[in-house]
């Protein structure tokens, strides 16, 4: 009895080895989604960036807008009270000479050189020209000048970085819209192997589905089965043989997807009765035609569909292997 219980242990120990060695591929196909997730991140990393500036250079011209606006409403004012002071001086000069032309009808035609009030008025002239002089700013043109030309430096950075953020955009698109592509085109392919192996095995049926279709990179992937007269249910909640038989057609839907040269299976049969453990061995004879495949196996419904058989046996603690070929064999009887 401990002998059994031992080789059960080491039986299960070998398909947890074996079905180990199934998740290697899947970490792999993980490992390379994981590695574009970390791009389409630098990638957002870099827009962050580039908002942020953005944010600040539209910050920069709204500021600059706004005293743009303040110079021109100043420059409007100066323009109104220069405009009205050459009106007051054109009036001015209209009085002065109706006032010469009524003097010459009098008689008077040389210039008054002086009359009472007269220091006064130019008093009071002085005074409102240095007040309205004060309110000129003389530098106003050129601050006009310069905040339009950062105005417009700040405007074509503005115009830039709008653009580079638009192709940041559509490369994280075309990035994503590939790795969903390569993803799902993958699990496409593996899942119509998998229906394929599995219904040769079983005559039952066997699919993929992603657990969260809409977060399809951030959910998981179940491996549903239905053997026949029983109810669909997901690998990990059937028995430990409908598990084996499970196992391997997944096994085999990727390597038919990802096919390799050479495959060693290690008493893959261990779990399944005399039906499908010879409906398995068909199988791996009808891939063995494209690769080397090499089994090892305890069963003569398995060992019967290998086109060479070595024997291992031990003699005085010595292994010995023995070499057979039973088509061979058929060919001779016959």
């Amino acid at each position: 009895i401990e002998q059994k219980l031992e080789k059960c242990s080491t039986e299960a120990k070998e398909l947890d080895t074996f079905i180990k060695s199934s998740e290697e591929r899947l970490r792999s196909i993980s490992q390379e989604l994981q590695a574009l997730r970390e791009e389409e991140a630098t990638l957002l990393q870099q827009s962050k960036q580039s908002r942020a500036l953005l944010e600040e250079y539209e910050s920069k011209l709204k500021h600059l807008r706004s005293q743009e606006e303040a110079l021109r409403r100043s420059i409007s004012i100066v323009e109104k009270e220069l405009l009205l002071n050459n009106r007051n001086l054109e009036m001015l000069a209209d009085a002065e000479n109706r006032y010469l032309s009524e003097l010459a009808i009098y008689g008077y035609t040389d210039p008054l050189e002086y009359f009472d009030g007269v220091d006064e008025l130019l008093k009071g002239l002085s005074e409102e020209y240095e007040e309205l002089r004060g309110q000129v700013n003389l530098l106003a043109d050129t601050q006009y000048k310069e905040t339009y030309i950062g105005y417009k430096n700040l405007s074509e950075r503005r115009n830039q970085l709008e653009v580079e953020r638009d192709k940041i955009i559509e490369f994280i698109e075309k990035v994503e819209a590939e790795k969903r592509k390569v993803f799902m085109n993958t699990f496409e392919k593996i899942d119509r192997e998998l229906r394929t192996v599995f219904s040769k095995i079983t005559g039952g049926s066997a699919w993929l589905e992603i657990e969260n279709p809409d977060d399809i990179f951030g959910s998981g992937v179940f491996l549903m089965t239905q053997f026949p007269n029983k109810l669909p249910r997901e690998s990990s909640t059937v028995s430990g043989g409908e598990k084996t038989v499970a196992a391997v057609s997944f096994i085999l839907a990727i390597q038919a997807v990802y096919p390799s040269p050479f495959y060693l299976f290690d008493e893959i049969d261990a779990h399944l009765d005399a039906v499908n453990a010879e409906k398995v061995a068909a199988l791996l004879k009808e891939r063995a035609q494209k690769a080397q495949i090499i089994a090892i196996s305890l069963r003569d419904t398995f060992l019967a569909k290998a086109d060479t058989v070595y024997g291992v046996y031990m003699v005085k603690g010595v292994s010995n292997v023995v070499k057979y070929r039973p088509s061979i064999e058929v060919a001779a009887k016959s």
